[in-house]
């Protein structure tokens, strides 16, 4: 239909073409949107890798400084990983059964929240017993 024939249409009438049109593009346009995820998780994906291709590239084919900055600028992980270990190696090793108690006891008054005043004072409630 040309768009002559659509504007001398009386309102049902068009609304009824644009229903049929609707359910005839359907199907069509479904698998558009399906092929279009589709699209997006590929180029997602191919991104992902493509970054991690440039980093060994340009790992590969730097200079000794760029290589020491990667070499560097990688250790900061494992360093960390290596003192959380030695910490909790002394924790466990170190620590007799006393000590590990008032560790554990001043982390208790470090994230417990502060009691709040009684009610009733001490000696009122003594009285009362």
């Amino acid at each position: 239909m040309k768009y002559i024939d659509y504007i001398q249409l009386n309102p049902f009438q068009k609304f009824g073409y644009k229903c049929k049109n609707f359910f005839v593009n359907l199907p069509h346009n479904l698998a558009k949107f399906f092929i279009m995820i589709g699209n997006f998780f590929k180029r997602l994906f191919l991104g992902i890798g493509h970054g991690f291709a440039n980093f060994g590239k340009r790992f590969a084919k730097g200079d000794w400084a760029t290589k020491l900055s990667y070499l560097i600028m990688g250790m900061g992980k494992y360093s960390k990983t290596l003192n959380y270990l030695t910490r909790q190696f002394e924790l466990n090793n170190d620590l007799e059964l006393r000590d590990y108690y008032d560790y554990l006891i001043t982390l208790k008054r470090l994230y417990m929240p502060l009691k709040t005043e009684r009610r009733f004072p001490q000696n009122l409630m003594a009285a009362h017993d």
